[in-house]
Protein backbone atom coordinates (compact mmCIF):
# COMPACT_ATOMS: atom_id res chain seq x y z
CA UNK A 1 0.00 0.00 0.00
CA UNK A 2 1.28 3.46 -1.33
CA UNK A 3 0.99 6.09 1.59
CA UNK A 4 -0.02 9.49 0.12
CA UNK A 5 2.87 12.48 0.84
CA UNK A 6 1.44 15.55 1.86
CA UNK A 7 2.92 18.53 0.84
CA UNK A 8 3.90 20.97 4.51
CA UNK A 9 1.22 23.28 3.94
CA UNK A 10 -1.10 19.90 4.91
CA UNK A 11 0.95 18.35 7.23
CA UNK A 12 0.94 21.62 9.08
CA UNK A 13 -2.45 22.22 9.27
CA UNK A 14 -2.54 18.25 10.22
CA UNK A 15 -0.29 19.11 13.04
CA UNK A 16 -2.64 22.50 14.15
CA UNK A 17 -5.29 20.45 14.41
CA UNK A 18 -3.73 17.53 16.59
CA UNK A 19 -2.70 20.50 19.27
CA UNK A 20 -5.99 21.57 19.76
CA UNK A 21 -6.15 17.72 21.72
CA UNK A 22 -2.80 18.00 22.65
CA UNK A 23 -2.35 18.22 26.47
CA UNK A 24 0.40 21.38 26.72
CA UNK A 25 1.36 24.34 24.73
CA UNK A 26 1.07 24.91 21.52
CA UNK A 27 5.26 25.31 21.98
CA UNK A 28 5.60 21.85 23.54
CA UNK A 29 3.92 19.81 21.11
CA UNK A 30 5.99 21.77 18.34
CA UNK A 31 8.94 20.91 20.35
CA UNK A 32 8.02 17.49 20.37
CA UNK A 33 6.80 16.98 17.22
CA UNK A 34 10.30 18.67 15.47
CA UNK A 35 7.94 21.53 14.02
CA UNK A 36 9.08 25.39 13.15
CA UNK A 37 6.97 27.29 16.19
CA UNK A 38 6.73 30.28 13.77
CA UNK A 39 6.13 28.50 10.96
CA UNK A 40 2.62 26.48 13.30
CA UNK A 41 1.87 30.14 14.55
CA UNK A 42 1.70 30.70 10.93
CA UNK A 43 -0.32 28.25 9.30
CA UNK A 44 -2.72 28.24 12.60
CA UNK A 45 -3.18 32.16 12.15
CA UNK A 46 -4.27 31.03 8.09
CA UNK A 47 -6.67 28.58 9.65
CA UNK A 48 -7.91 31.33 11.58
CA UNK A 49 -7.80 29.32 14.93
CA UNK A 50 -5.16 32.51 16.96
CA UNK A 51 -6.46 34.33 19.03
CA UNK A 52 -6.79 38.25 17.72
CA UNK A 53 -4.41 40.66 19.60
CA UNK A 54 -5.57 43.03 21.24
CA UNK A 55 -4.44 46.49 20.05
CA UNK A 56 -3.86 49.43 22.24
CA UNK A 57 -3.39 52.67 20.94
CA UNK A 58 -0.42 54.23 23.28
CA UNK A 59 0.85 57.88 22.23
CA UNK A 60 3.53 58.69 22.02
CA UNK A 61 5.13 62.67 22.92
CA UNK A 62 8.79 62.98 22.49
CA UNK A 63 10.63 64.18 26.30
CA UNK A 64 11.33 67.68 26.47
CA UNK A 65 15.13 67.75 26.55
CA UNK A 66 17.48 70.83 26.94
CA UNK A 67 17.65 70.40 23.05
CA UNK A 68 13.96 70.86 21.94
CA UNK A 69 14.08 73.53 24.70
CA UNK A 70 16.70 75.78 23.05
CA UNK A 71 15.07 74.97 19.70
CA UNK A 72 11.51 76.57 20.72
CA UNK A 73 13.61 79.74 22.10
CA UNK A 74 12.51 82.98 20.52
CA UNK A 75 14.96 84.09 17.56
CA UNK A 76 15.99 87.54 17.91
CA UNK A 77 14.66 90.41 15.23
CA UNK A 78 16.37 89.62 11.63
CA UNK A 79 17.26 92.74 11.09
CA UNK A 80 18.97 93.25 14.61
CA UNK A 81 21.08 90.07 13.75
CA UNK A 82 21.64 91.42 9.90
CA UNK A 83 23.18 94.72 11.61
CA UNK A 84 25.26 93.08 14.06
CA UNK A 85 27.05 90.44 11.64
CA UNK A 86 27.19 93.36 9.45
CA UNK A 87 29.43 95.28 11.87
CA UNK A 88 31.49 92.30 13.39
CA UNK A 89 32.61 91.30 10.19
CA UNK A 90 33.69 94.56 9.08
CA UNK A 91 35.79 94.73 12.29
CA UNK A 92 37.88 91.68 11.00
Amino acid sequence: MESKKLNKADQYREHVLAAKDFNGSDREYCTQNGLNVGAFYSYKSEMGLTKPMKKKFVKLAPKETESVALMKAPLPDPRWTAEFLSHFLSQQ
